[in-house]
């Protein structure tokens, strides 16, 4: 028999790539203090992430983290005909699709599931189950986000040859088909000579998962092009703490420049980092980004 004075618990299972873990979880911690839960992580370690938390974080006091392989499973089958009410647990899925039906904020009574005011829910259940690889949750602050100690010190060997006038490139390629399409090397390459024309001092840190955009920019812009030297790869441990890197050196960058349809450049910038832009087509496109709102503004450069 549980005690009344234990806290109700909030678990929360990650999916996907790094940065969308990352975002739902800064999401989940916000709403674990405005419900006043106890926070559990399910991280699964498979094809979208082979590495544990621990291998590449600090554990904070917000939440406790489970890494495994296999993941945790909750069958839509049997949640799906459960009652929100009167019962011991309640499953969210939270996706594109259902984003508009749940706007959640900072304010708990703008929290609806289906019409139902969340904090409604969260009383009358004991366990609060979330699924999603979104950010839900706004403002998103990573203030509980905290890399090993080796990661950290890679960073700061890395951050030191920056000057003022960095700017933090991600060019992502690899499986993401629109990132590739949608934001051409090219535009990438004709922005940095553009930047360069008008600052000669300007400095670029490189994260990308293409070894051949790597040799390109090498050759063409010389000791300009700051990398971490590692292979990003998301199947290994190493390769993880790589894109950890890559995450970090961005957000210390003036500018962020990002692909179309990935997190990772968009997550830097909450992480901390100046402004950021999207490589769009054939422009450089400048998101005016709140990071205490949902949402942005762009323009075309």
């Amino acid at each position: 028999m549980k005690s009344h004075q234990s806290r109700k618990l909030l678990k929360l299972q990650v999916s996907a790539g790094l940065a969308n873990r990352l975002r739902s979880i800064d999401s989940a911690v916000l709403l674990s203090r405005i419900l006043n839960r106890k926070l559990e992580i399910e991280w699964p370690i498979n094809e979208h992430l082979g590495a544990d938390f621990n291998s590449l974080f600090v554990t904070p006091a917000d939440f406790s983290v489970f890494s495994k392989t296999a993941g945790f499973r909750v069958l839509r089958e049997l949640l799906g005909s459960i009652p929100f009410f009167r019962r011991e647990k309640c499953f969210l899925e939270i996706g594109h699709a259902s984003l508009s039906r749940f706007p959640l904020s900072d304010d708990p009574r703008q929290f609806f599931l289906h019409q139902v005011p969340l904090e409604k829910v969260s009383r009358s259940c004991d366990d609060l189950m979330i699924r999603t690889d979104h950010a839900f949750c706004y403002p998103e602050d990573f203030l509980w986000l905290q890399p090993i100690a080796s990661i950290q010190e890679q960073v700061e060997r890395i951050a030191c040859r920056f000057n003022d006038c960095a700017i933090g490139l991600h060019i992502r390629r690899g499986d993401h088909r629109l990132a590739a399409e949608r934001s051409p090397l090219s535009t990438f390459l004709r922005e940095v000579e553009r930047v360069i024309d008008e600052n000669p001092l300007a400095t670029f840190y490189l994260a990308t998962d293409d070894v051949g955009v790597r040799s390109q920019l090498f050759a063409r812009f010389g000791d300009r092009v700051v990398t971490s030297g590692a292979i990003i790869c998301r199947n290994t441990v190493t390769g993880v703490q790589a894109a950890v890197v890559d995450l970090e050196c961005l957000a210390r960058c003036r500018e962020i420049w990002g692909s179309f349809g990935s997190s990772f450049a968009e997550t830097a910038f909450h992480l901390g980092g100046g402004e950021f832009y999207l490589i769009d087509g054939g422009n450089r496109v400048f998101v005016r980004g709140d990071r205490k709102k949902k949402g942005y503004n762009m323009t075309v450069l």
